[in-house]
């Protein structure tokens, strides 16, 4: 959807989660088993249960990573390779406004749509804390950054 000055607002954009983000919100007997970003054999990716997911170069908008610039899209990349438009939200911000983008509906890169990796988890108890987790960060943090600015998918 535009206006008149061609702006518009995305619904279909993605981030990439804080490696915090999990870290800092389950209680301290899940940190260690909870999601997080873990280097095995030189490969960085988040781990969660029997879960290994890398994170390549097709979640990012041109104005964040132009495509003639990105990665090929299953390329493994480091934390430290991930423009930080990905995961910090004033950093997108400066991005959005680049390509003209009022507000923006953020879709979690981990979870994926509906949660559905914590749907799929053996632990139910510790899935319903990463929902949680991820909920309260998203609104409380990533939102919060830039009232108006981002529609949180929870």
């Amino acid at each position: 959807m535009t206006d008149a000055d061609g702006w518009m607002i995305s619904v279909d954009d993605h981030l990439i989660e804080p490696r915090n983000v999990w870290s800092d919100r389950l209680p301290a007997k899940y940190r260690d088993v909870g999601p997080r970003w873990v280097a095995d054999d030189g490969v960085e990716a988040w781990h969660y249960e029997d879960v290994r997911q890398c994170v390549g170069g097709a979640v990012t908008s041109g104005a964040i990573w132009p495509p003639e610039d990105r990665p090929p899209v299953f390329n493994p990349l480091s934390f430290g390779e991930i423009p930080p438009a990905c995961h910090d939200p004033r950093a997108r911000i400066e991005a959005m406004d680049a390509d003209h983008v009022l507000a923006s509906l953020v879709f979690p890169n981990l979870p994926g749509f509906a949660g559905s990796l914590f749907v799929r988890a053996k632990d139910k108890e510790l899935a319903l804390l990463c929902v949680q987790a991820y909920n309260d960060w998203v609104i409380d943090e990533w939102c919060a950054a830039a009232p108006g600015r981002f529609i949180p998918l929870s």
